[in-house]
């Protein structure tokens, strides 16, 4: 048996898939594997945030609220801007990740199924060009051709009293 390992969208359905086949072996996509509870919490599209904990465009604390989760359609200033505030307890300090060209989504993680001591340390926020499993259902993916180039713009600001 081989084992293909990796996020979500990153190819392993596909690399599996032409490894099986160039082994003479059986594939079996190890997702269909998952437990009921865990396939339950698994994304199956875009949804809206409105009314949800997930709507986070007034800014409020993270509380309990799991995160593993991608948002898009985020809301933008005029010069094409978006900014995730991260703000230390007090609310005297923290971090702002703009977004910029090419950010079309941003993807949040607490860290809750960390073991023991790095459980939900801190949080998680990583700017992306596409969802999560893009490479899978080709949703908003970027293909290059040769020579081409892709940008990405993002940065950190820290804010406030240190």
């Amino acid at each position: 048996m081989a084992l293909v390992v990796g996020v979500a969208g990153s190819g392993k359905s596909t690399v599996g898939r032409l490894l099986a086949e160039r082994l003479g072996w059986e594939y079996q996509d190890a997702d269909a594997f998952h437990s009921e509870a865990g396939r339950a919490r698994m994304p199956l599209g875009r949804g809206s945030v409105d009314g949800t904990p997930y709507d986070f465009r007034t800014a409020r604390p993270l509380g309990d609220l799991r995160l593993d989760t991608a948002f898009t359609g985020l809301d933008r200033t005029a010069d094409g801007r978006a900014t995730v505030r991260l703000a230390h307890p007090s609310g005297r300090h923290g971090v702002d990740l703009w977004l910029g060209e090419g950010t079309r989504y941003v993807q949040v993680f607490t860290g809750d199924t960390l073991a023991g001591p790095e459980r939900r340390r801190g949080v998680a926020v990583e700017p992306m060009s596409c969802p999560p499993d893009a490479f899978r259902s080709g949703t908003d993916l970027t293909v290059l051709e040769p020579g081409a180039t892709h940008v990405l713009r993002w940065g950190l600001s820290p804010w406030g009293d240190a």
